[in-house]
């Protein structure tokens, strides 16, 4: 049986308006170099997000997935913020997720490049950013339930091939989820590809680089999981 590939596209959201060098124009650049007429729908639902257009208008199907909605999550995120900042200890944990959140935020500010996008440092500071939030708040409300909904995102994922984007904080997540050898194929169509049902053709836990782009590293949600 044939591997089916699922190219993991990383959204940076609204940011896409800001960068000069990772923007709506670059991502369908990168589409159009890989081959791919399709694209996977595993970002923010909002209708304004710039990839609503940009990818229609340069020929390619989006295709949403059966996604649940998660507003709930948002909505005990909130209440939760309230209730910590009663108290001072309540406070010191909000103010440690809030330092994660800025750093992070601090790093997509800067110009960025698609290997910078793809690359090891900035995903790695994303998963960073995960794991101090989930250390100051708890995973749950505290994260709006981040690692249950990348179980429900993997568990739709790993029946995929073509081309997934998502939040680029939760493609480490996402990684770490879906089945197959954890390994990145970097190319010079497309930095990300990776087999997640047949084995690879390289051993489990080796990465294959054609090229020299971006390291074949792992994650970033356009939109912090912080209050």
């Amino acid at each position: 049986m044939p591997a089916r590939h699922l190219l993991l596209l990383p959204d940076l959201g609204d940011l896409l308006r800001l960068q000069p060098q990772y923007n709506a124009a670059t991502v369908t650049e990168l589409l159009a170099a890989a081959g791919e007429r399709e694209v996977w729908w595993a970002s923010s639902p909002d209708p304004e997000h710039p990839l609503r257009d940009a990818l229609p208008a340069a020929g390619v199907t989006v295709r949403e997935l059966p996604l649940p909605d998660w507003g709930w999550a948002d909505a005990e995120h909130e209440q939760l913020i309230t209730f910590l900042n009663m108290y001072p200890q309540g406070r010191e944990r909000l103010q440690n997720a809030a330092r994660a959140e800025a750093e992070l935020a601090a790093r997509l500010g800067e110009p960025l490049t698609t290997a910078d996008v793809f690359g090891g440092p900035l995903l790695s500071a994303a998963r960073e950013y995960h794991a101090a939030t989930a250390a100051a708040l708890d995973e749950g409300p505290g994260t709006r339930w981040h690692a249950r909904r990348l179980d429900e995102l993997a568990a739709l994922a790993a029946e995929l091939s073509g081309v997934l984007l998502a939040p680029l904080d939760d493609l480490p997540g996402l990684l770490d989820r879906l089945p197959g050898p954890h390994c990145w194929k970097c190319s010079a169509s497309f930095p990300a590809r990776r087999a997640v049902s047949a084995p690879w053709p390289t051993a489990p836990g080796n990465c294959t680089r054609k090229t020299t782009p971006p390291p074949c590293s792992p994650r970033w949600s356009a939109k912090p999981a912080t209050g």
